[in-house]
């Protein structure tokens, strides 16, 4: 369901279902449809693909030598369902759509201009009929990590929990989660089943983010899979005493066992499932982003405008402004596929960003490093300079900010800066690609603007 969308993979199985009830006779005898009463998307998206199904009543379920004769008849019908000719040999329509490449980060900032389609991007990743689709427009006033996942407020009297609708989606999330494998520590294999749940913080550095998204940041950096399990420290703890009023709040009945599995967590955590997309404007309203935050953040830019979309000149590029959708079940780069071309060339183009940049608060650690192997590995079907352009967008550019002499202008009586240090290095490391790659016209522009108004940076 992941690869096909929702709505494309039901209509499959339906189309599924009634070339097999076709292909063996003895299906009419059995119920086309099925209800199981499911209230959750997972146990309701089982009931579209059914061949066939018995219906026995409560109270009126027959005797063990009738089950046991709808049991044999069932396995037959499967047996002759083997038999049907593949899709392919049948003339079946099937169609395929992309692979979703898996996030090798679940946090990112979409730089550009304003109206350039940030927003929309976000909103086209929800799945129809599901709710796995959050907006949030950031307000101004926003500090602390409260504005974001609620507080307690005993105004009352009492101990009564404020929520927000950040907490809302997150557990929207761990209940699509908690269906694929009813645990805080799913296994690896269990991620297919679960839905990406998208949280679009609009307008994001309307607010200094270190400060009311300082909660999410530490505890980002702490999901880890280990053993093909995952385990994440809570997000929002319960306090002593404070975990039925957060209970009451969120609407979980005291009952449910996800809410079980919270309290024994003493509060609850980051899910696998969630994305956490921030839109960014940079004008004289809003604020800049420490490298703190960048380093955490894999920063996407929407710059290109398409008139052919109007009716205008097109671009003429189609390339995709975010090539990764899917969720990628590993935190470090020792638990991923990486060739040993690959890893050299990754390695090299970092080892040598430190290298230029040696000295300067833009040299990178291990957090970096980390993350751009990941990248790589998550773009395994792209070549690989497409790859090091990306590393170089997402990681590394966006980090670069400063007038002339922090950039190193006229350094030992050179005019050049670093920016044209990390053209030349990058012009052969990326060979033929270089002339098209993003990074190119990015340092293009930055190195413009620095000659311009002698200081320059990444945002627009």
């Amino acid at each position: 369901m992941n690869r096909l969308g929702r709505t494309e993979a039901i209509r499959q199985a339906r189309s599924l279902a009634r070339s097999f009830r076709s292909f063996v006779p003895e299906l009419s005898s059995w119920d086309e449809t099925i209800s199981l009463g499911s209230k959750t998307q997972l146990g309701s998206s089982y009931e579209d693909p059914n061949i066939g199904a018995r219906f026995y009543p409560k109270g009126g379920v027959p005797d063990v030598d009738s089950l046991e004769s709808d049991l044999l008849r069932i396995i037959s019908i499967y047996e002759r369902c083997k038999e049907m000719p593949l899709p392919e040999q049948s003339g079946l329509e099937i169609s395929v759509a992309p692979v979703h490449l898996a996030l090798p980060k679940p946090f990112l900032l979409l730089a550009g201009l304003s109206g350039s389609g940030k927003t929309k991007w976000v909103r086209e990743r929800k799945h129809a009929e599901l709710n796995n689709f959050e907006l949030i427009p950031v307000r101004p006033d926003w500090h602390e990590p409260s504005d974001l996942l609620g507080y307690i407020s005993r105004i009352s009297g009492h101990a009564v929990f404020i929520p927000t609708r950040f907490l809302d989606f997150l557990v929207v999330a761990w209940r699509d989660a908690w269906e694929a494998q009813p645990s805080l520590n799913p296994v690896r294999d269990s991620l297919p089943a679960m839905i990406p749940h998208w949280l679009c913080l609009d307008e994001m550095n309307l607010a200094p983010v270190e400060q009311y998204f300082a909660d999410y940041l530490s505890i980002l950096e702490l999901r880890e899979w280990n053993n093909s399990r995952y385990s994440c420290p809570p997000l929002l703890r319960f306090e002593k005493g404070t975990d039925e009023a957060i209970r009451i709040a969120l609407g979980i009945e005291p009952t449910d066992p996800m809410w079980t599995a919270f309290v024994a967590d003493h509060g609850i955590p980051l899910p696998p499932n969630l994305v956490v997309v921030g839109t960014v404007n940079m004008d004289e309203t809003t604020h800049g982003f420490s490298r703190k935050v960048l380093d955490r953040a894999l920063t996407i830019e929407f710059d290109e405008v398409d008139f052919g979309i109007f009716g205008g000149t097109p671009s003429g590029s189609h390339a995709d402004a975010v090539p990764w959708t899917g969720l990628l079940a590993a935190t470090s780069s020792d638990d991923v596929e990486i060739d040993p071309e690959t890893r050299t060339a990754v390695l090299g183009m970092l080892e040598r960003w430190n290298g230029i940049l040696d000295g300067t608060p833009f040299r990178i650690a291990y957090r970096t490093i980390n993350e751009g192997l990941l990248i790589a590995s998550s773009l395994a079907d792209r070549p690989l300079a497409e790859r090091l352009d990306w590393i170089a967008m997402t990681k590394l550019l966006p980090r670069l900010e400063g007038d002339e002499d922090k950039l190193g202008m006229d350094r030992d009586g050179r005019e050049a800066s670093y920016l044209d240090d990390v053209v030349a290095d990058w012009t052969n490391r990326l060979g033929p690609y270089w002339e098209s790659s993003r990074a190119k016209r990015k340092l293009d522009f930055m190195r413009s603007r620095l000659k311009r108004s002698g200081y320059t940076s990444f945002w627009p």
